[in-house]
């Protein structure tokens, strides 16, 4: 099933975020091991007696590359701390930061067509589109919908843990893609980012672990929202059902 083509909402329902996007995630660190595999397979160590006069670094860490990586640096001789940083934390950033940007903007269409999808389904109730909704972000629009158009709780009244997360991730989002690596984080997404263990990410980039990490609060998130839409629209309100039953 083609996911541009879902529009009604109890097709919605069934399929998650998570069924959708866990693979790519996870196909995201595995490349990020594989480069880092291909850069040490092909670094290869300078002997002593081949180093220049006026190096200053630690014999035992000097390396050059194979012509598997790069014809014009053959000839260089790099420390493993400069390999370290340019070849694979800077290629490590860049990927996850990346990712981080497709998975937020797939779940920005995910809510979208959540939106739409109720819109139609309730459209003699409901006559306000996401479009007609302002706020300081998209998710901050679609909470505003939900819980003031629709009527179901999208975490931001309530300032719901789910709710914080998500609306973290947007700003992280937003800044990595308008400023690259340089995240400029307010005192509360460091705050946030300190108090689920990644509290580098400011000065280091995206480690490993926080796309699942992140992931995760989206599904969270997203099971908030179906529950609040089955309950409005599919179970009845003495009975606990589920809504695809």
């Amino acid at each position: 099933m083609s996911i541009t083509k879902i529009n009604k909402l109890d097709d919605l329902l069934r399929i998650t975020f998570l069924e959708w996007h866990e693979e790519y995630v996870a196909n995201t660190e595995r490349s990020i091991v594989k480069h880092h595999e291909h850069i040490w397979a092909n670094a290869v160590k300078v002997k002593p007696s081949e180093l220049p006069s006026d190096w200053s670094h630690d014999p035992d860490d000097a390396y050059r590359f194979t012509d598997d990586i790069d014809q014009n640096i053959n000839d260089w001789i790099l420390p493993r701390e400069t390999i370290q940083t340019l070849y694979i934390d800077h290629f490590s950033t860049i990927t996850r930061g990346s990712s981080l940007v497709i998975l937020i903007a797939s779940f920005e269409k995910r809510l979208n067509d959540l939106c739409n999808s109720i819109k139609c389904h309730d459209q003699d109730e409901i006559k306000l589109s996401l479009s007609d909704i302002k706020g300081k972000s998209y998710a901050d629009r679609v909470a505003k919908y939900l819980e003031k158009v629709v009527g179901i709780n999208a975490g931001k009244s309530t300032n719901d843990e789910r709710w914080q997360n998500i609306n973290h991730l947007f700003h992280i989002r937003h800044k990595i893609a308008h400023t690259g690596d340089s995240y400029n984080l307010n005192k509360a997404e460091q705050d946030w980012i300190k108090q689920h263990g990644y509290k580098d990410i400011e000065f280091h980039g995206i480690k490993g672990g926080f796309l699942h990490f992140s992931l995760e609060c989206i599904n969270k998130y997203e099971q908030l929202l179906l529950d609040g839409i089955a309950d409005k629209y599919y179970r009845p309100a003495d009975e606990d059902l589920d809504p695809l039953d």
